[in-house]
């Protein structure tokens, strides 16, 4: 037997060794429809039905992890929260008189001068004055509205 002969019967032993390899480890085709593999296993249990009302009272009298298998002693109720005592309503703004309405198509604004200080501020429906909500902008009037309360503010007349 020559060289190139031992060589070639050793790569055909390799080869055939490396495919019954493969064969043993590849997955075999079933012949009929595949399973799950739990349940070829047995896993799989059947779900139980409902349980009775009286099963869950006997654990709840007599839970099963304490020592002595006794209701636990029941816990005191908590206190209802004290509900805290509303702020105090805010006092309208003081110091304030209407100056004049404006209404330019859709919009509305209020202009409002501060006495104290004699800086003029100027809201739209919604703004807000120290509290106090715009909620209505009439021709010499305007309303501000803190929750329930109502303020209204007429036009002052100048020099007042």
């Amino acid at each position: 037997m020559g060289r190139a002969t031992v060589v070639l019967i050793i790569v055909a032993l390799i080869l055939a060794n490396g495919w019954l390899i493969v064969q043993n480890t590849m997955p075999r085709q079933a012949s009929g429809p595949l399973k799950p593999f739990a349940e070829e296993a047995g896993a799989l249990r059947p779900v139980p039905g409902p349980v009775e009302q009286e099963v869950f009272e006997a654990l709840r009298t007599r839970p099963l992890f304490t020592p002595n298998r006794r209701p636990l002693p029941e816990r005191p109720k908590a206190l209802a929260p004290q509900p805290e005592a509303a702020p105090p309503p805010l006092p309208p703004p003081q110091g304030y008189v209407l100056r004049g309405a404006m209404t330019i198509g859709s919009d509305r604004w209020a202009l409002l001068e501060n006495q104290q200080t004699g800086r003029y501020v100027r809201l739209s429906l919604g703004g807000n004055l120290d509290g106090w909500t715009l909620t209505g902008i009439e021709h010499n009037r305007v309303t501000l509205a803190n929750g329930s309360r109502i303020w209204i503010l007429e036009i002052a007349a100048v020099g007042r």
